[in-house]
């Protein structure tokens, strides 16, 4: 079964009740296929205004299975970032992060963000 990380971008959306996104969303939690991370969770909680909005995360990232950042999995990312040349292609560590997670672990990345969809392969891209 695919496995599929939201980043940020999507999350949002779906925060919004953003057609077809909401729905597509829902679809994924249903057939399981869905995986948290810290540093997406972490940035939606952040951004998020709406007390609600952060309650709704906050139960996600309870139920979600995700990945789980390490230490070593930061400072390989800022070694993969720094070699793709993330940073002057206006990709920030956090994403890298992410990206680098997502292609480790074998999962599809759903991002909204043309930056990001512009620089990784598409194969790791989700839809």
């Amino acid at each position: 079964m695919i496995k599929v990380v939201l980043d940020t971008t999507v999350w949002m959306e779906y925060l919004r009740q953003k057609e077809p996104i909401a729905q597509h969303v829902g679809a994924l939690m249903l057939d399981k296929q869905i995986v948290a991370m810290d540093l997406v969770f972490s940035e939606l909680i952040y951004c998020s205004s709406r007390i609600q909005d952060q309650s709704i995360l906050k139960t996600f990232w309870l139920i979600l299975p995700r990945i789980e950042l390490t230490s070593d999995m930061i400072i390989n990312a800022g070694i993969f970032a720094n070699q793709s040349n993330y940073l002057c292609r206006g990709i920030g560590l956090i994403e890298a992060a992410i990206i680098k997670a997502v292609t480790d672990e074998g999962y599809l990345l759903w991002t909204l963000d043309e930056r990001i969809r512009g620089v990784v392969d598409t194969s790791i891209l989700y839809k």
